[in-house]
């Protein structure tokens, strides 16, 4: 396998490897050399086991996601064999299917909705829900036939379960971008605030999904 051309060094990647303490990591290119690449992840009190299926993947779209195993991890470097390569993705991480019941509010004042995320009250009450049962999520964000109307910058507050029995979640996003020419258009949400409990759940059905791949 060659050495990628197209990322470069100190650029930005995301980590995915299930048996990790910390399942999602966010480090920046080392390098790419002799069919291993380098992520500093800078996180001391990270533990990844040797031989841990791993997915490393460019939010850029400049490199196809690498498919290997970790390595080693010292000082803050984390080392993943290249084993296969995958089509790289518009997003960090692929998107799924799945019934999430989810309302949201667009919201001008970020005070209030600091507040309502740390469980107070609503911030205007003006709650909408997004027209379709099924919804497109990865553990970064939602994607979803917008039921407010919305730019690119707004921010949303989300209000969403995973999974039957499980719990309520409060969370809060970041209007990317909009998609398609329908109407309403597809609006493509990343996570500014979600609890760890919510982010494991997703976490839970993404790598599912990256699991499959490997």
């Amino acid at each position: 396998m060659q050495s990628q051309a197209g990322p470069t060094q100190n650029e930005m990647v995301d980590i995915v490897c299930m048996e990790a303490s910390r399942p999602l990591i966010r480090g920046r290119l080392v390098s790419i050399k002799d069919d291993v690449c380098r992520v500093d992840v800078g996180i001391a009190s990270l533990v990844v086991p040797t031989g841990a299926s791993t997915i490393v993947s460019f939010p850029s779209g400049s490199a196809p996601r690498i498919v290997g195993q970790v390595l080693a991890l010292e000082h803050g470097e984390l080392a993943v064999s290249c084993e296969a390569l995958k089509k790289p993705e518009r997003r960090e991480y692929p998107r799924m299917i799945a019934g999430i019941p989810l309302r949201c509010q667009k919201v001008e004042d970020e005070v209030s909705a600091t507040r309502w995320l740390a469980g107070g009250p609503e911030a205007n009450g003006n709650w909408a829900h997004p027209t379709e049962t099924l919804l497109n999520f990865s553990v970064t964000g939602l994607c979803f036939d917008a039921p407010v109307t919305c730019e690119k910058g707004d921010l949303l507050l989300l209000e969403f379960t995973v999974g039957t029995g499980r719990p309520t979640w409060r969370a809060s996003g970041r209007v990317m971008r909009m998609e398609g020419s329908t109407s309403p258009p597809e609006i493509a949400i990343a996570f500014e605030d979600v609890p760890d409990e919510a982010l494991a759940a997703l976490t839970e059905r993404t790598l599912a999904i990256q699991a499959a791949l490997l």
